[in-house]
């Protein structure tokens, strides 16, 4: 059992030390997005607005927080995909549906509890001035978790069919991708909304932004922006993990 922990903490770190340095990388991207869901102005507006102001400082000014909240997000996999194992031996015989819900759900609780207040801070630096209180939890974390397990149910779909059909690394990582873009669209409204509640004066809970649009009281696209840049970052993180475990299979198991 130590071993194991041994393993899945010297994995998590070594994955989590590449997705930390790809987060400095795409950290621009990331302020973009963030001032996109909460200005709605356009990204050729919002970049040559902060050149002009601040030149290229601003783009990185969430890089930290950014970077550390990805850490732990990689070391939160490890960690909960070793719980789980152990958890779901209890039950005899699990259905597949009841093994995926199991994971997703306790994967993301994981990694909402371990990034969370790194998510907070990045996305309040980035506003920056925009911000109109103390960066607090309150209308912020539950769409954050909503959204962390529906991006683990996208893994474990794709991890399940990868084994399943006995894919490759390469077709594994192309499925894994197509199932991670699908659960970007799925989620990025929860991403707005924890965009715009971080630091607001007023808070507006998942299900009224939703009651807004159906009554007219706010256009539904408001709630898609920062999609564009999303479905970037997903593809730039999966490439990240696939050269990663290249790596980690080249230094710990040649």
């Amino acid at each position: 059992m130590f071993l194991q922990l041994y393993d899945v903490i010297l994995g998590g770190v070594f994955f989590g030390s590449f997705a930390a340095v790809a987060a400095v990388l795409m950290s621009p991207l990331q302020f973009l997005k963030i001032m996109r869901q909460q200005t709605r102005s356009s990204y050729r507006k919002i970049a040559l607005d902060t050149l002009s102001d601040g030149g290229v400082a601003p783009f990185f000014r969430g890089a930290l927080p950014y970077a550390v909240m990805n850490f732990l997000s990689s070391m939160s996999f490890g960690i909960s995909e070793a719980i789980s194992g152990i958890a779901l031996k209890a039950f005899f015989h699990p259905t597949i549906f009841f093994v995926v819900l199991f994971r997703s759900m306790l994967g993301g609780l994981l990694e909402t509890l371990f990034s969370i207040w790194a998510e907070v801070c990045e996305i309040s630096r980035n506003k920056g001035k925009l911000m109109e209180n103390k960066a607090t939890l309150k209308g912020v974390a539950l769409p954050i978790l909503v959204r962390n397990m529906i991006f683990w149910s996208a893994s474990v779909i794709s991890y399940e069919i990868s084994i399943a059909y006995r894919m490759s690394l390469l077709s594994g990582t192309a499925v894994g991708l197509i199932f991670g873009i699908f659960a970007a669209l799925l989620s990025i409204p929860l991403d707005v909304v924890a965009t715009r509640n971080c630091g607001a004066r007023v808070r507006h809970g998942i299900l009224a932004c939703v009651c807004a649009v159906f009554l007219g009281k706010e256009d539904a696209k408001h709630l898609l922006y920062g999609t564009v840049i999303r479905v970037i970052q997903i593809a730039m993180f999966t490439l990240v993990t696939l050269l990663t475990m290249f790596a980690f299979e080249a230094v710990f198991h040649s």
